[in-house]
């Protein structure tokens, strides 16, 4: 709880909350260690299938936001005084945390005017979210997302709380994927 003293700034976010379907029943496979400690067949493919899913799934989030700020691409071709205005120019700002198979990338909006900051942001956030959902499907794991701008609030150094989470998240829970063969029943929910 914030104590009297304590502040809070409240400012406008994107928020991207991800899923990786199909998390659930394979997760209720797991009902107990082995009784030898050693790990049968079916127990390793469960443990890859969720666990392994999640990990690879945020390192290629993860891969996304380190490699859309890298200036590395283009800055070869500049005289190396210019390299650093490059650096500037193309600096990105993004937080990604995660809880069980969730995702979330927010990025602050909050900037002064000519900052490309909050731009380079929100365009590495959407980047990474695409190709991680497609990168997911690749591999066998349907990611589905929700993305909303609104209020939060940066609570820790990787992690916002407020509407703009709570939006994105009922948008994600708003998406349709059914039981047709792991192939997307709806389309994208708007709000």
């Amino acid at each position: 709880m914030l104590r009297d003293g304590d502040s809070l700034e409240l400012n406008y976010f994107l928020v991207a909350f991800l899923d990786i379907l199909g998390q659930r029943e394979q997760l209720r496979r797991l009902t107990g260690l082995p009784h030898d400690l050693k790990p049968d067949t079916r127990m390793i493919e469960t443990v890859r299938a969720t666990f392994g899913a999640v990990h690879g799934i945020r390192g290629i989030i993860d891969g996304y936001l380190k490699a859309e700020s890298n200036p590395g691409k283009i800055a070869h071709l500049m005289p190396e005084d210019k390299r650093e205005a490059l650096r500037r120019l193309l600096r990105s700002e993004t937080m990604q945390y995660g809880f069980s198979d969730a995702i979330v990338v927010a990025v602050s909006l909050k900037g002064e005017p000519g900052d490309s900051v909050p731009i380079n942001g929100v365009s590495t956030a959407l980047h990474a979210s695409c190709g991680a959902a497609v990168a997911s499907l690749v591999c066998g794991h349907a990611l589905r997302g929700g993305i909303d701008v609104g209020v939060a609030a940066q609570i820790s150094e990787t992690e916002v709380c407020g509407p703009a989470l709570e939006r994105a998240y009922a948008l994600e829970q708003r998406a349709e994927y059914g039981p047709h063969g792991g192939r997307w029943a709806g389309g994208a929910v708007y709000s």
